[in-house]
């Protein structure tokens, strides 16, 4: 029990306690020959479950009858005690244990609350901030592959850019007429272009080549 109200009502002589004379017969409320005094609900408690226990001692081992313990001062103990302060004692205490218990939960909601926003703060954000990094290390290690070009001059990119590229589009056809040609030009000693009949050789050599003008961007 932490708290200090419910622990005041157990400790704290709050309570009526009405005990009654060992006399015989036992007094009575009405004949005056009682005690009265405030005590607390442990102390109250304790000496309620005492009458209890000797009262049922005497019915079971005495075998007593229910006149004879109606007459003892345990009986009126507990008849008089057991509805009023004991019954009000352990019902307020009851009621404040379960408001007790009700402010312990809403201090829990209010850290767990908290606990969800320092998650989403802390630990989303610091998840967040890590994938971030991943991707620009990645991203640098691609741009490396591109910072290549930065280390070669400029005066010489700007060379392979404009030099030109013949393409021979001739065919295999032509090619081999081409062999054919320098074959027998080995053999008789003339030239290729002068030879009647090897028109297509010639042709395929007046023909100018392609030019392919490479442009780099950087």
């Amino acid at each position: 029990m932490g708290d200090p109200q419910l622990l005041d009502w157990w400790l704290l002589p709050k309570h009526t306690e009405v005990d009654f004379m060992d006399m015989t017969p036992p007094s009575t409320p009405t004949d005056g020959q009682l005690s009265t005094q405030n005590t607390s609900l442990w102390e109250l408690g304790n000496r309620y479950l005492y009458a209890a226990r000797e009262l049922g001692y005497a019915w079971q081992t005495l075998k007593q009858d229910a006149q004879v313990l109606e007459a003892t001062r345990n009986w009126k103990f507990i008849y008089t005690n057991g509805m009023t302060s004991v019954f009000h004692g352990y019902a307020v205490s009851l009621d404040m244990y379960v408001r007790y218990c009700w402010t312990l939960l809403g201090d829990l909601r209010r850290a767990i609350t908290v606990l969800l926003v320092l998650e989403l703060i802390i630990i989303a954000l610091s998840v967040m901030g890590w994938q971030m990094d991943l991707i620009r290390r990645a991203a640098g290690q691609r741009m490396t592959c591109f910072s290549v070009f930065l280390a070669v001059p400029s005066a010489m990119l700007r060379s392979m850019a404009t030099a030109p590229c013949m393409v021979d589009d001739d065919d295999v056809d032509n090619e081999e007429d081409q062999d054919e040609t320098e074959l027998q030009e080995l053999v008789q000693g003339v030239p290729s272009d002068q030879q009647p009949g090897l028109g297509s050789t010639g042709d395929a050599a007046a023909r100018p080549g392609k030019t392919v003008r490479m442009s780099v961007t950087g």
